[in-house]
């Protein structure tokens, strides 16, 4: 991760004003702060190439023969980035994560050690895990986590009928650390289809499965 420069950049910009005129503004940004934004949509777009399913949605997005965005509808959508006036959020239509524990993690689920533990990207062998690249190493999620405010991760399996949400708060301060997931692991297991689904994760299994984070 390359995290760019911690300073306050300077920016020249258009901007709409309420009776329907434009002009032009100066304003500060911290480009360091953006770069950790495009690390998710990074890993979000990443995740979508990777899946054989995204890569039939992808030509059947191309054969629509328009390059409006209007006309391209969410559930269509392969990455959805919706921006907000304090917080960003980042869905990925892709295969969601494995919603199981994860080996030689103390009993940490697989969507929670990536966003919280280093090193856990593809760009290392099995011994002394040195660099063998760019990127996929593992890194840029956790730093998007540790400057923010409040984090949250939402994966839902349709094929697997498994739901996971976890929040953090203050910086991913681990004793603000929320996770609910469904159905319920017991004795270490967790299931893989239930027949009592409740009424609120009915219609989320329905539809596609996903991931989604959103951060403030």
């Amino acid at each position: 991760l390359y995290i760019k420069n911690v300073l306050s950049s300077i920016l020249t910009f258009v901007d709409a004003n309420r009776d329907g005129t434009m002009s032009l503004r100066t304003g500060r940004y911290n480009s360091g702060l953006v770069h950790l934004m495009l690390e998710i949509i990074s890993n979000a777009v990443d995740n979508s190439l990777k899946n054989e399913t995204m890569k039939e949605l992808a030509t059947q997005l191309r054969n629509k023969n328009t390059n409006s965005t209007e006309t391209c509808l969410k559930s269509d959508a392969l990455v959805v980035v919706e921006i907000g006036p304090v917080e960003m959020k980042v869905t990925n239509y892709g295969a969601p994560f494995d919603i199981d524990y994860m080996s030689d993690t103390n009993g940490m689920f697989i969507p929670e050690a990536c966003f919280l533990l280093s090193k856990l990207g593809s760009n290392f062998n099995d011994d002394d895990k040195p660099r063998l690249g760019i990127g996929r190493n593992g890194v840029g999620a956790k730093l998007t986590v540790v400057y923010s405010k409040y984090f949250e991760i939402i994966t839902v399996d349709v094929k697997r009928k498994r739901y996971f949400r976890m929040e953090l708060q203050n910086n991913g301060d681990p004793t603000t650390k929320i996770i609910q997931m469904w159905p319920e692991p017991v004795n270490g297991i967790i299931p893989l289809v239930s027949r009592n689904i409740p009424k609120e994760l009915m219609q989320l299994f329905k539809e596609r499965s996903f991931t989604s984070v959103r951060w403030i």
